[in-house]
């Protein structure tokens, strides 16, 4: 996430451990990937309508683009607004920075900061469809309780500490392979999900949730979608090796 530094750190050559390329790092994918990439691009919907149109930003470029670290000013400026009323989308497998941390630097007790899956930066309220049939596998609900005292409180969570607010992990099964769609910060559902419930592909499953709010983990409205190959795979950020754990919604939605 953003944090308060000059704004020419992030221009500095960063020498990357972990690939030598700049974007997604992702290792070659095995043989049962790529027939499962192949059969996804086939039948996969989009999360969001007319995604397919939105343009894809390195997460430096849109660093470049606001000349700021501090993303709760940034979404206050007219360009970041235009944007989102029309979409964008974060690359997977980039680094993302947290406080105090030096991007690409891995240490004998951290994980490299690579972002699993990618974020469609968007207005607040947009629909997100379910991109296969499949059943409600997992989920992170916030209660209302707890919304409605974190908005009294006036607490803003600017570096996302309360994780993905409300998520939910969908699973699937198709020519017999099992994968997983997961779609984070969600605005609160009106009805809570069940463990189990099927889902059929095209149905609404959720809103993205308000900006700096609790139920969508304190960050800026947008969803973050993931294709895992492991149920327990949903973390929002890893190393190298969680990567391999993933596929690149990029493969096969754009």
């Amino acid at each position: 996430m953003f944090f308060k530094r000059p704004f020419e750190y992030f221009l500095k050559p960063i020498e990357k451990s972990y690939s030598k390329e700049k974007g997604i790092v992702n290792p070659e994918a095995s043989r049962d990937d790529k027939k499962l990439i192949e059969l996804l691009r086939k039948t996969c919907d989009e999360p969001l309508k007319n995604a397919k149109k939105m343009p894809v930003y390195p997460f430096e470029e849109l660093i470049k683009k606001f000349r700021t670290t501090d993303l709760a000013a940034a979404v206050e400026t007219e360009q970041f607004k235009k944007m989102a009323k029309n979409g964008f989308i974060l690359k997977s497998g980039e680094e993302r920075i947290y406080y105090n941390q030096k991007p690409g630097q891995p240490s004998s007790h951290e994980k490299t900061n690579l972002h699993l899956g990618i974020d469609y930066v968007v207005e607040s309220g947009l629909e997100v469809f379910a991109v296969q049939d499949g059943k409600i596998a997992g989920m992170e609900i916030i209660r209302k309780n707890e919304q409605e005292l974190f908005e009294k409180s006036g607490q803003k969570l600017y570096r996302g500490e309360g994780g993905y607010g409300n998520m939910i992990l969908i699973q699937h099964k198709l020519a017999g392979k099992i994968f997983y769609s997961l779609y984070g910060h969600l605005a609160a559902p009106r009805e809570t999900p069940i463990i189990g419930d099927l889902i059929k592909k095209g149905e609404i499953i959720g809103q993205v949730g308000k900006s700096f709010s609790l139920e969508n983990g304190g960050w800026p409205a947008h969803l973050h979608f993931n294709i895992l190959k492991e149920q327990g795979a949903v973390a929002g950020y890893g190393s190298e090796e969680d990567l391999k754990k993933i596929i690149d919604p990029l493969k096969i939605l754009k």
